[in-house]
């Protein structure tokens, strides 16, 4: 499993664990989302693309900012910077 497919399923199992904690059944998501069942189901598995739209969308049916959802809290977004400087000097050292 790819770095991105493994970021992409712990978005979709966010929202899986918060919509089960709010009590919510898919039904209720995909009828909030204007989706079928169906379709919405397969977001929740990450078998279809979600739209940044619709995932600003889902954060607000489950009470939680964007940036929690996708798994983007203060330490995770420190330990992307870090990555960051540290691949700007290794580039920079060529």
């Amino acid at each position: 499993m790819t770095d991105t497919v493994k970021e992409v399923q712990a978005v979709c199992d966010n929202i899986k664990f918060l919509r089960q904690f709010r009590k919510l059944s898919q039904e209720a998501m995909s009828e909030k989302l204007d989706l079928s069942v169906n379709a919405y189901a397969n977001m929740e598995r990450g078998e279809s693309d979600i739209t940044l739209n619709r995932l600003y969308k889902v954060s607000q049916i489950l009470e939680i900012n964007l940036p929690q959802l996708l798994g983007l809290d203060e330490k995770s977004v420190l330990y992307l910077i870090g990555n960051y400087a540290v691949h700007t000097q290794q580039h920079a050292q060529f």
